[in-house]
């Protein structure tokens, strides 16, 4: 906790005397339609079901460019969901563990797990978390793509997005990724970690083929 404490105060007085001295730069704002044109709707291996809609509060909130969530079979009979949030504030990027304590779900051992997503540029950080509901258990993956690099947690975003702008880097912008499968399998957390990566891998790799991909993937 007070090693968090004093990166928040170092970061706040680096960004705090740049904001004194260095001019503003304007980013240009990417568009939710054109962030549906470009993530990959139909992905081999899943069947698209329906788009899934935030509700109004959430854009009030969060303000972000956009956000994208999309439901799918999978070949394993299982219900796969995709949602991806992009935006260049750090109020667009929260604690997704509060909505999901929100809406009745029981969190089982949230766990910074290095997955395997080839799109990302192969190892990723992501929080792995095993959900309980009142009918059903399912598993989630997360992680943050910022300017800086890839983060499981939200706490980073702020930080990545305030250096950035700090560095005048031409891109700030940051994208939230979160997978989720229902219900878990029953063959354990670690084939459903394995599961959540391929579909990752399938949805992320289809999306860099679109003009604009390269948003939201990684090359290295």
């Amino acid at each position: 906790m007070q090693k968090r404490l004093r990166i928040v105060l170092a970061v706040f007085v680096v960004v705090g005397f740049g904001g004194i001295f260095l001019p503003v730069t304007h980013y240009e704002a990417k568009e939710e339609a054109w962030m549906e044109s470009v993530i990959a709707r139909d992905v081999p291996g899943f069947t698209y079901l329906a788009d899934v809609k935030m509700g109004d509060i959430a854009y009030q909130v969060l303000q972000p460019f956009g956000i994208v969530g999309r439901r799918y079979i999978g070949r394993d009979g299982r219900a796969y969901e995709i949602t991806v949030i992009a935006g260049n504030s750090r109020k667009s990027f929260h604690d997704p563990q509060i909505c999901f304590s929100a809406q009745n779900w029981e969190l089982e051992d949230p766990s910074l797990v290095m997955v395997d997503i080839p799109a990302m540029g192969g190892e990723v950080p992501a929080t792995v978390i095993g959900l309980k509901g009142t009918a059903q258990r399912g598993t989630t993956m997360y992680f943050y793509k910022t300017a800086l690099g890839l983060y499981h947690d939200s706490f980073y975003v702020p930080f990545a997005i305030a250096i950035a702008k700090l560095a005048m880097k031409e891109e700030v912008d940051t994208q939230f990724y979160r997978f989720i499968v229902t219900p878990a399998g029953k063959e354990g957390l670690d084939a459903d970690i394995e599961a959540l990566e391929a579909f990752a891998q399938a949805t992320l790799s289809e999306t860099a083929k679109s003009k604009g991909g390269e948003y939201f993937v990684v090359s290295r």
